[in-house]
Formats: C-alpha cells, sequence, structure tokens
C-alpha cells in the first residue's frame, strides 16, 4: 500500500458535515487519480528530476484541495446559523449537545490534518522532496518564474 492511500482512508473514516461531503469526495477522486499516476511510474519517481509533471500537478492539486477543505470547515463553523446554534445552546445551558458541537467540529479538524500530515509523508518520502509540501507548492513557482524569465 502507498502513502498515499491512507489519505482516503482517513476521508472515509466518519460522517462529514453536509458542506464538506462534496469536497471530500473529490479529494478522494484526486487521490486515486495520483495514486494510480505514482504507480505506472514509481521508477520515475526516485529521484526529484524525473517525477512525472502529471504527478506533481496532481498532487499540488490535492494540497490545494486540502487546504481549501480546511478553508469550508472554518466557514460551516463560523457560518451565522452555527454560531446562533452555539449561542442557544450556551443559553440553554444544553452542554451535552454543545460538547457534541464541538467534538464533530474538532473531529473534522483532525481528519483534515491528517491527511495533510499523510501527503507530506508521502511526498517527502516516496518522492524525495525533503521540504514536504511547502518544496513540492514551491517548485511550481519557481518554474513558473523560470519560464517568464526566459
Amino acid at each position: 500500500m502507498c502513502q498515499l492511500c491512507p489519505i482516503k482512508d482517513v476521508a472515509a473514516q466518519a460522517r462529514w458535515p453536509k458542506p464538506l461531503e462534496a469536497p471530500v469526495k473529490d479529494i478522494e477522486f484526486v487521490v486515486t487519480t495520483a495514486h494510480d499516476d505514482y504507480e505506472a511510474n514509481k521508477a520515475a519517481c526516485r529521484s526529484k528530476t524525473t517525477i512525472p509533471e502529471s504527478l506533481l500537478d496532481m498532487l499540488r492539486l490535492l494540497a490545494a484541495s486540502l487546504n481549501e477543505l480546511e478553508a469550508d470547515r472554518e466557514k460551516w463553523w463560523m457560518a451565522p446559523e452555527k454560531k446562533e446554534l452555539r449561542r442557544r445552546l450556551d443559553a440553554d445551558c444544553d452542554h451535552k449537545k454543545m460538547t457534541e458541537l464541538h467534538k464533530i467540529n474538532n473531529a473534522t479538524s483532525d481528519r483534515i490534518e491528517s491527511m495533510q500530515a499523510k501527503l507530506g509523508t508521502f511526498v517527502k518520502w516516496s518522492l524525495g522532496m525533503n521540504g514536504g509540501v511547502w518544496e513540492l507548492v514551491e517548485s511550481a513557482k519557481v518554474k513558473a518564474g523560470d519560464g517568464a524569465a526566459k
């Protein structure tokens, strides 16, 4: 099993808040596509200079999707409806429901962080990018800058 596949496992672990379900399905698709690309080009991935650009692009898309998922979680948590629900639960002293709501938010945040960490592990150990996801994302900017300078 490659180091990308556990990202799908984390995504499938538990139910996600409704607004995050569609982006999670998209992430699962991107992981599957990146996995297939990696398996097809495993020999080329032994050196940073020979990693197929299609795989790098897919992994950058995955990194961006995970960042967007975190932003969507924050929007969901800070939405006026959720703020009102938390205010009402606090006013009604319904600590049990308030605790459950916080558990959902914390578990969602933990799963997103776990997926980001697993992507970083894959990039570092399978592709040899010691800078992790930062190096993956920044290498695209460097290449774009080189192309513009020529």
